[in-house]
């Protein structure tokens, strides 16, 4: 039996991917512990300091130490490794998107393995590996250093049937008291995307496994996903089911989803669409099967940026549907990134403009990052707009923008009073005036606390009440 430690920053949204890792690994009869790390609470296997984490983890003694990390957060998870490292001997496991993408991160001091793409039979091959005493320089997916040589080991299939996949490892996270007594909580029907957005990691994700199909969606059986989810009602509190699918009318029997879902679990929930998906049928699937609220995606309301980032969307799209929405009283936040290639400071304007028409439950913006593994990043590299350094970019894409950008101060301002000033349109003169200050803890300020008011109150209100 293997020892593995998940280690994962304080989160609000349960961490699905983790715990289906976790999950894996349970059913393989290995020992798995997570800890939160930067942790809000003061909790047992909640970090707050340096000292508790290296305190949880010598009170654990991984085999294994496992972290998922993103571009932005890569470095963070780095150090943290390396200060276990002088005083605990463990295998340093790092996957999820950056790892995905950038696997030379292998060459980090302190990093052990890489695991690229899908990781639940990797992380069971290598934890039975060690525990049984064999090598491990040839488990798929995975780059192994050993000796200071690098072993690139290719990808394994796709997992094809989801469903044989144990439920996520819930206790693990439900521990915590905010995440147990949260009433949102995240579930997912299918794996995949069949579209080519040029700023997503799914492209760069089917170009890695080299799948020119890329309308493969693998969809879990309704039965599996109500079965998962009565588990959660029936243990936990749940007043919202939050969807995490990329797109949930992709699944492979949507209708049977929806129809059983609100006889069997009859409790809202939030999904993400696509606005040219949505039409009459399925906002009337989505309505009966109990819907409260949706996100669906603008992005830019410039064409010829909409076109850079391959969406396939008009606006009349947005407008339908958005239209649609409002007919059938569903909430809806509306998805935009500000700071695109290319794009002006009165480009920034158009799109709130449009989100003003569209008239959503929140207007939510965030700042164009060109992520590695994307058409975008290679976009952005070659045509000098940044210099494809991946340490430059910030942990969140709430913060600033690693593009050089005419007016970059105001964009990444306008950023932060976007969702403001979409509800309360009358303040647009002012904000296009504000936005000329220097960043500030109160625009800051304003964003988020706005932001938060419209989820508790307006987005996932059936959760709040």
């Amino acid at each position: 039996m293997a020892r593995v430690l998940f280690i994962v920053q304080d989160f609000v949204i349960e961490p699905l991917g983790l715990m289906s890792l976790a999950a894996v690994l349970k059913a393989n009869n290995h020992h798995v512990e997570l800890l939160k790390i930067n942790s809000k609470h003061a909790e047992p296997w909640a970090a707050r300091t340096d000292d508790e984490i290296l305190f949880y983890a010598e009170k654990f003694a991984p085999d294994i130490i496992v972290y998922s990390i993103t571009t932005g957060m890569h470095r963070y998870y780095a150090e943290i490794n390396l200060r276990l490292k002088q005083k605990l001997c463990f295998l340093a496991v790092f996957g999820g998107m950056h790892a995905s993408f950038f696997p030379d991160f292998i060459n980090e001091e302190g990093v052990d393995v890489i695991c690229r793409g899908e990781g639940e039979e990797a992380i069971a091959e290598l934890a039975n590996a060690l525990a049984e005493e064999k090598s491990i320089v040839g488990i798929k997916n995975l780059w192994v250093k050993e000796k200071g040589k690098v072993f690139q080991n290719p990808l394994r299939p796709l997992i094809a049937d989801i469903d044989k996949l144990p439920f996520p490892e819930r206790g693990l996270i439900y521990r915590y008291k905010s995440s147990r007594d949260n009433p949102i909580k995240n579930f997912i029907t299918t794996r995949g995307c069949p579209y080519k957005c040029s700023y997503c990691f799914n492209d760069g994700f089917y170009t890695m496994y080299g799948l020119a199909n890329r309308k493969l969606v693998r969809s879990r059986s309704v039965k599996n996903v109500l079965d998962e989810i009565q588990v959660v009602k029936g243990k936990y509190p749940l007043k919202l089911v939050y969807f995490q699918d990329d797109i949930l009318s992709l699944h492979s029997d949507f209708s049977s989803l929806m129809e059983k879902y609100s006889k069997e679990i009859g409790v809202p929930f939030h999904a993400h669409m696509r606005p040219d998906l949505i039409n009459e049928r399925i906002v009337n699937l989505l309505a009966k099967g109990g819907c409260l609220s949706i996100t669906m995606s603008l992005e830019s309301a410039n064409d010829s940026t909409r076109n850079l980032l391959k969406r396939g969307l008009t606006k009349e799209h947005v407008y339908a549907a958005s239209k649609l929405l409002h007919k059938y009283g569903i909430k809806f936040r509306l998805e935009n990134m500000l700071g695109l290639p290319g794009e002006t400071l009165k480009d920034c304007f158009g799109t709130l403009d449009m989100n003003i028409r569209c008239k959503p439950t929140i207007g939510w913006a965030s700042l164009f990052q060109p992520y590695p593994g994307t058409e975008l990043f290679n976009y952005a590299k070659n045509n000098n707009l940044f210099t494809g350094d991946v340490n430059e970019f910030n942990y969140s894409f709430f913060e600033d923008s690693v593009l050089k950008l005419e007016h970059k101060r105001e964009i990444e301002n306008l950023q932060k009073l976007f969702p403001l000033t979409v509800a309360f349109p009358f303040l647009r003169p002012a904000t296009k005036q504000i936005i000329k200050l220097p960043p500030n803890f109160l625009f800051r300020f304003v964003h988020n606390s706005w932001k938060n008011y419209l989820y508790q109150h307006k987005l996932y209100k059936a959760a709040s009440s």
